[in-house]
């Protein structure tokens, strides 16, 4: 039940709330937007979501709002969870949007934000046990340029695979880039393990930058695995090892077979409890 947001840092319920009609946002899908994890009321990861948001509006030329640093998202988010009573494991949504008026030229570039937040069915990152089914996407491709990376409002891609998936009986969908490699997943970062070497789609090849992206590259120099951002063609995955995706809401989740391909999942599993121990 959701009878709470947080609009430009004020609290209303969702029935004193409306979009205006000229919501960038919404017309021209001019913003972007954070998915942020929160266990017990703790809203996880949120100095990397502010990094990454603030990247993304310097590149988008959206003013950053004032009261959008660290620690006062915190205390805007815990008073968003309590007012809608999702105190364990919950799922908040972060949009930044630039301000209402014009047509494609915007009339001003002052940033707007809104908070959401949902329950999830867990309070703590579990991975899951039976392994995700994927293939690859062949209708578009994502083009590679200086917007790729972002977490961006303009989501038409990901929602064409998305519904690619569910026509082919998938879980999950991964996607190409213009050149014909691995760009990522539906809704997630991407990593390959093969003969104990981690890798994943660099940033130049169109993915996002994911939050537990770069949580998973910390983690695994730390435990002196060998790292290397890369470009992955399609033929890479299939003679891999293990295959997982990786986003901040589900941390981990372990890829059991691509085409007629079944993969392992120890180094998700070894990852996944090294994330366990630090939320």
């Amino acid at each position: 039940m959701i009878d709470f947001i947080i609009y430009n840092g004020n609290l209303l319920s969702v029935e004193q709330f409306g979009l205006p009609v000229q919501n960038r946002s919404f017309r021209y899908g001019d913003g972007v937007f954070e998915s942020i994890r929160c266990n017990n009321g703790v809203s996880l990861w949120i100095e990397k979501h502010c990094e990454r948001l603030v990247s993304s509006a310097k590149t988008l030329k959206i003013d950053f709002p004032d009261n959008l640093n660290p620690e006062n998202l915190k205390v805007l988010i815990r008073q968003l969870l309590k007012a809608n009573n999702h105190l364990l494991g919950a799922r908040v949504r972060l949009s930044l949007f630039r301000e209402d008026g014009g047509l494609y030229r915007p009339k001003g570039n002052n940033g707007y934000f809104l908070i959401e937040s949902s329950a999830l069915e867990h309070n703590n990152y579990l991975l899951n046990n039976i392994g995700l089914k994927t293939g690859f996407y062949n209708e578009l491709t994502k083009s590679v340029n200086r917007i790729s990376f972002l977490k961006s409002s303009s989501s038409l891609l990901y929602v064409m695979a998305g519904l690619y998936g569910v026509e082919k009986g998938w879980d999950e969908v991964i996607i190409l880039n213009e050149n014909g490699y691995v760009a990522e997943a539906g809704n997630s970062n991407l990593f390959v393990v093969e003969k104990d070497q981690l890798l994943t789609p660099a940033l130049d090849q169109g993915c996002v930058d994911g939050v537990m992206r770069r949580v998973i590259l910390d983690l695994a120099v730390k435990a002196n695995i060998k790292v290397s951002e890369c470009a992955l063609l399609p033929k890479d995955l299939l003679h891999a090892d293990e295959v997982f995706l990786t986003n901040a809401i589900r941390g981990i989740q372990w890829v059991k077979g691509i085409q007629n391909k079944r993969y392992y999942h120890k180094m998700a599993s070894d990852l996944m409890l090294e994330i366990q121990k630090i939320t």
